[in-house]
């Protein structure tokens, strides 16, 4: 997703230290319960944005 331009992506996930080596300055990784608040964050971005859940 990086290489085709998205600048940030979010991975959900009901253990987030799962993807922890994952993470990146583009990239967080963070438990489910933040949905909301991540969508309403990516909301407001003006570039290309990936949540994955």
């Amino acid at each position: 997703m990086l290489a085709e331009g998205v600048k940030k992506v979010s991975i959900l996930s009901e253990d987030p230290s799962r993807h922890k080596h994952l993470a990146c300055k583009e990239v967080k990784s963070l438990h489910r319960d933040s949905i909301i608040t991540k969508q309403e964050e990516l909301s407001k971005y003006q570039g290309v944005s990936v949540l994955n859940f």
